[in-house]
């Protein structure tokens, strides 16, 4: 049974820090869009490499819709972590807890529970 529940509650702990990594994604993603942004209403362009430089609507538009699907994934990513986690803490764990808590009223031993 300690077996069983390392195994969950480790699971619980990857879950909870594959959310704060997705929430740190977010702000990644926040500080770069914000600095696209004022790299192109200070320079008027956006250096893509050594060489190119586009347009700034051009470019800009392009990385704007590249971080919006980023974000969707995420945001997708980041809701199936958060309800497989309600699911396990709340349907799973919680009724196991409650059956340990009935059979442990009704023991009159240890060896019963």
């Amino acid at each position: 049974a300690m077996e069983k529940y390392h195994l969950f509650f480790n699971l619980l702990f990857r879950l909870k820090r594959i959310e704060w990594m997705m929430n740190n994604t977010w702000r990644q993603s926040t500080v770069l869009n914000h600095s696209l942004q004022i790299m192109v209403s200070k320079y008027g362009t956006v250096e893509l490499g050594p060489s190119s430089s586009v347009t700034r609507d051009n470019t800009l538009s392009r990385m704007k819709r590249l971080l919006r699907k980023f974000s969707m994934t995420r945001q997708s990513m980041l809701h199936f972590i958060t309800n497989l986690q309600s699911y396990l803490m709340f349907e799973v764990l919680e009724s196991g807890w409650n059956n340990l808590v009935h059979k442990l009223r009704k023991a009159k031993s240890l060896d019963e529970v």
